[in-house]
């Protein structure tokens, strides 16, 4: 049985396939902000090194900002990701590409880079020796 996404899971694969990255901040007042940024390279927080063009309190803000600057969603076929922008993803995410999976990967990240194989269209050979998580971990590292 999969595990069921997180609703901050949600809002970033949409706000990437809007052509925006999502990053959180919860200060302890009970309102979580919601930075978004257009091109944010690896390592980028909520707070930098890139200044975000947006900053929403809570997630119905962030939902109607993405909604505003993406189109509302409707039932016309979603745009895959490329493999580039799905590399760039997960590297935004903190997955390291430079080392071995084992040495680099926990679980919770080898079930990521496969819902973002998915999101990519990606799909493992039938005799791969491994997960697809590990197989797309493997083809990503590959590009330049």
């Amino acid at each position: 049985m999969s595990k069921k996404r997180t609703r901050l899971e949600e809002l970033q694969d949409y706000a990437w396939e809007v052509g925006l990255s999502v990053k959180t901040w919860s200060p302890g007042d009970g309102v979580t902000r919601y930075r978004f940024f257009d091109k944010p390279g690896p390592g980028q927080t909520y707070f930098g090194p890139a200044n975000g063009i947006h900053t929403a309190l809570g997630l119905r803000d962030a939902w109607n900002y993405l909604y505003g600057y993406g189109g509302r969603p409707s039932h016309a076929r979603k745009r895959k990701l490329t493999n580039q922008e799905a590399k760039r993803l997960l590297e935004s995410e903190g997955i390291d590409f430079t080392r071995d999976y084992y040495a680099s990967v926990s679980t919770s990240d080898s079930v990521r880079i496969a819902e973002v194989a998915k999101m990519a269209g990606y799909r493992k050979s039938k005799n791969a020796p491994g997960s697809t998580g590990r197989m797309y971990f493997q083809y990503l590292s590959r590009l330049k």
